[in-house]
């Protein structure tokens, strides 16, 4: 009986592994810079980064801008 449902968990896993690739990346680069205090390095290194298709690229780039867009400067 349990067996079923240990097999579709691993399914649903193995469906959902890429789902939230961009805000994963995105945590762990803000995550490094929080605790390190320097900047990461460009996010095209980033193998994940590579390994993206466009249209992940395109929403981690997305959730990049809306970010930059919510910080407030320094001066301000």
């Amino acid at each position: 009986m349990g067996g079923v449902k240990i097999d579709q968990a691993r399914e649903t896993i193995a469906a959902n592994k890429y789902v939230n690739r961009p805000e994963k990346l995105k945590g762990a680069r803000d995550t490094f810079e929080r605790l390190t205090g320097r900047k990461a390095r460009p996010v095209e290194q980033a193998g994940m980064f590579q390994d993206m298709t466009d249209l992940e690229k395109n929403r981690y780039r997305a959730l990049v801008a809306k970010d930059k867009k919510n910080k407030k400067s320094q001066l301000g």
